[in-house]
């Protein structure tokens, strides 16, 4: 029994060692155009129009989507994970998350019915306040959702570079 105390011990302790290291080793970031790279963030500010397309994003703590921001992140095996909160200020987009039949990743080689999906998370709550768009899809939320004001108006015409990463059904009549 002392023997496995021990080696219990030092499992935990390694663990501790690890997971302290993988915190102090992840900086703050902004992205203000393009591909977000993959990896590990302490802190996410989308600035421009900013695609999670090239690998998996794990934001520890919070990913603020900031005045006139955009963050498209529909891409099959683009994986965004928040341990905070995500926060879409005004006139922002956001559009999370992709799978068949119902919303189709950008990236899937079957636009008809897809194959692909994401499964992000994010472990606080999704808030945003006179955000321009707010689309989610197979996504997980820990706490609440509050979307308050905002909206494209009563326009169908695409106003933002989100128009034209998706071929979103809009029709003018």
């Amino acid at each position: 029994m002392k023997q496995f105390t021990k080696l219990m011990l030092t499992a935990v302790t390694a663990v501790f060692v690890v997971a302290s290291a993988v915190d102090a080793s992840a900086d703050d970031a902004t992205c203000t155009s393009g591909s977000i790279a993959s990896g590990v963030y302490s802190n996410l500010n989308i600035a421009g129009t900013c695609f999670a397309n090239a690998g998996s994003v794990t934001v520890q703590h919070n990913l603020t989507v900031l005045p006139g921001g955009n963050l498209v992140a529909i891409s099959g095996g683009s994986d965004v994970a928040v341990g905070g909160h995500l926060d879409v200020h005004e006139n922002g987009v956001l559009i999370l998350g992709c799978e068949p039949i119902h919303f189709i990743c950008a990236n899937d080689p079957d636009q008809t019915v897809g194959s692909l999906r994401t499964t992000d998370t994010v472990g606080g709550s999704l808030t945003a306040q006179n955000a321009l768009a707010v689309i989610v899809h197979a996504t997980t939320i820990g706490h609440n959702v509050s979307l308050i004001g905002g909206g494209g108006g009563v326009s169908c015409i695409p106003s933002t570079a989100a128009g034209a990463v998706h071929p979103l059904a809009i029709s003018k009549t």
